[in-house]
């Protein structure tokens, strides 16, 4: 029997990504080997600078080789880079999204809950709760008081909804953890409930997605903008509506 899924992290980013990939990334066989053994049905790629991931499956296409069709990495509601390069990539080339981080390595909390943590934490220490983290948990909380349901389950549904294929690591030390993040599967979050989640911080998607929006034209106190698609650019928004 075989793997379903077997994912590789390309840590170097070497440019020369055929004989990475394809010609012995692992001393037993290729990647492409794999698949054709019936050992692997899908190739996965973690932690890869986006156009690496882009060049590679190129090359798979160009030579009839398997491509990846999952892509890992951190993205969470207090960290949104996955929105600068990944996720438009993503899209355009139907690669799903395998993100983990998701609730911010337990560093999103209630009010209530950090309270509690600072007098008793018997969870994650090695990176310290910060401002930040504070600032978008509170955020998050907002929309648990309309929704009914836990602050976790928010933070879940935020990038469930963000984009299609969506696969989260959750990660989870009890059973009730496990439980917990399943009753998120219930919460369906509107287009006001994720702008209230983004405004926990201002991410900057920056060079060329600001050009494109024109909001690098408009001073410091614009927000940083991105562009999902033809009718976020200003230059083309001069034309003509877009749809």
């Amino acid at each position: 029997s075989g793997a379903e899924y077997y994912q590789v992290e390309l840590s170097r980013q070497q440019p020369e990504v055929d004989e990475a990939l394809y010609r012995g990334l692992i001393k037993e066989a290729s990647l492409n080997d794999l698949v054709v053994a019936g050992k692997v049905l899908y190739l996965g790629i973690s932690d890869t600078l986006a156009w690496v991931v882009t060049k590679a499956n190129q090359y798979g296409r160009d030579h009839g080789l398997r491509q990846f069709s999952v892509y890992q990495g951190m993205w969470n509601a207090a960290m949104r880079d996955f929105k600068r390069d990944i996720i438009p990539i993503a899209r355009d080339k139907g690669i799903a999204l395998c993100p983990y981080g998701v609730l911010n390595q337990g560093r999103f909390q209630t009010q209530e809950g950090f309270k509690q943590r600072k007098q008793n934490n018997s969870g994650r220490k090695f990176i310290p709760t910060s401002e930040h983290d504070k600032n978008v948990s509170s955020h998050l909380e907002k929309i648990t008081k309309t929704k009914g349901c836990g602050l976790l389950d928010v933070a879940l549904q935020h990038y469930m909804q963000k984009t299609p294929y969506v696969f989260p690591i959750v990660g989870g030390r009890k059973v009730e953890h496990i439980q917990g993040n399943i009753g998120s599967l219930s919460v369906r979050m509107e287009d006001k409930d994720i702008k209230e989640v983004e405004e926990g911080y201002h991410f900057n998607p920056g060079f060329l997605h600001t050009f494109l929006s024109g909001t690098m034209f408009k001073g410091a106190d614009e927000k940083p903008r991105g562009v999902d698609g033809p009718e976020d650019v200003w230059l083309l928004n001069g034309i003509g509506p877009f749809d």
